[in-house]
Order: structure tokens, then sequence, then C-alpha cells
């Protein structure tokens, strides 16, 4: 998360050492897709967008970049420990391979499924101390956008989840806080302005829980031109009484 920093042992791999750039690009769309073989018509079409011509004058010198910075004290005919080909098919190999998304992922999930909101966010909040912003940040090419869109939603949802997990806890200042986040990554996100209002309802601020309802609306106005949701609206009406 954030700008990709790949490392060999301990050494960082600099963009010099690629060679070419799109050399680090194809082990990058090679990793995202680690778990299937994909076709070098499929990496033509991501990298190389659909230049055909293009692909079949320069993917043996790319991928062979790519191998060298990856092994570079493999020999020419030895077979490498991270690529699997048969014949136009290319697989990732990501055993011999660790990474902060990885973890993330593995986090997430334990998190997601623990039922007890304590150990719930113990697990979630070590999968966002990985985020260091938006997925592959440095990275301005069409087929990772939504790959990125993928994991802006899972963080999305999971700091949703930290923030009603602190509502079951009555730790509402906490709520706060992680529902700003929400806020912050996604300002149209209702629910993040629902967890405010409930947090200030419940610390006695009617005040404030009508503050965060009038910044929703305002925002859903402007940005969608739609109106809130029905519980929002719901929401705004229990804190009207009190």
């Amino acid at each position: 998360f954030g700008p990709i920093q790949i490392r060999r042992e301990h050494h960082v791999i600099h963009d010099k050492e690629w060679k070419r750039l799109k050399a680090k690009e194809l082990f990058l769309y090679l990793y995202i897709h680690r778990e299937q073989f994909v076709s070098r018509q499929q990496i033509c079409e991501a990298i190389w967008q659909q230049d055909e011509e293009a692909m079949q004058r320069d993917f043996k010198v790319v991928f062979n970049a790519m191998l060298k910075t990856l092994e570079p004290t493999r020999s020419a005919r030895e077979e490498s420990h991270f690529i699997t080909r048969r014949q136009h098919l290319y697989k990732l190999e990501d055993r011999w391979i660790q990474s902060d998304v990885a973890h993330f992922t593995y986090y997430a999930q334990r998190g997601m499924e623990e039922k007890t909101a304590k150990l719930s966010n113990e697990w979630l909040k070590l999968a966002m101390r990985l985020v260091d912003g938006q997925f592959c940040s440095d990275i301005e090419r069409e087929w990772i956008e939504s790959i990125q869109a993928h994991y802006n939603e899972q963080i999305l949802k999971i700091l949703e989840r930290v923030a009603q997990n602190y509502v079951r806890l009555q730790e509402f200042d906490k709520v706060i806080r992680w529902a700003e986040r929400i806020i912050a990554l996604d300002e149209g996100h209702e629910e993040g302005y629902r967890l405010l209002m409930l947090a200030h309802y419940y610390l006695g601020n009617r005040r404030e829980a009508l503050k965060q309802y009038e910044r929703c609306v305002n925002v859903l106005d402007e940005q969608y031109k739609i109106t809130p949701m029905d519980p929002t609206e719901q929401l705004y009406e229990l804190v009207l009484k009190m």
C-alpha cells in the first residue's frame, strides 16, 4: 500500500535495476494475478494496451529483464524459482514472496470473521497498520484501477467494522475517530455520518450529532444530488427527540 516497493532479500530494487519499467510492471501484474495462470494475450492487453506489434517485439526482452532482476545469479538455462511457464501461460509462484498485501488480506479476513468485537478490532487494526495510502499509489495504468478500487472498498469495510465494534464496546470517542477516517476516504459514505451521529448522541452531544447530519445532507446534495437514506433520517429523528 502506498508507493510500491519491491525487495530482493533485504535490498530495495530501484527502478533503474529493472532496466525496463515494463519489467517491474509485468512482475506487479503477475503478482496481482498470482493465483492463476495468465496468457500472453492478457498481459498484452493490460501492459501493452493491446499493441500486439510492440508486445511481440518487446515481450521477451521485458520478461528476461524481470527474471534477471528477481534472480540475478540464475543461469540462463536454469528454471526460475518465481515464474512457472506453460507455453504462452505464466504464473508467479508466491511461496517465495512475502507482501504487505497478503498480510493485509489475512488480517482483514480474520477480523471480519471474528464475532467478538474486541478481538475483531485487534485483527482489523493489524490490517490497517499496513495501509499507507492507496494500493500502488505511484502506478497510473488503466489495468490497475479496478484493483485499487477493490482495496479501497476493503479498507472502507474495515474502517466501518472497527467503528461498529467500538459502538458495541460503548467506546464512543473511538467510534468518532474511526468514523472520521471513513469520511476522509469517502466523503459520501453515509454509514460514516450515521456512526458519527450515533456516537455524539450517546455522548450526550445533541448539537454535534445534528451538525453531522447537516454535513451529510450537504455532501450528498452537492456531490450526488440525492437525499439521505431512511436509516439516516430515522437516526436524525431520534436525535431531535433528545
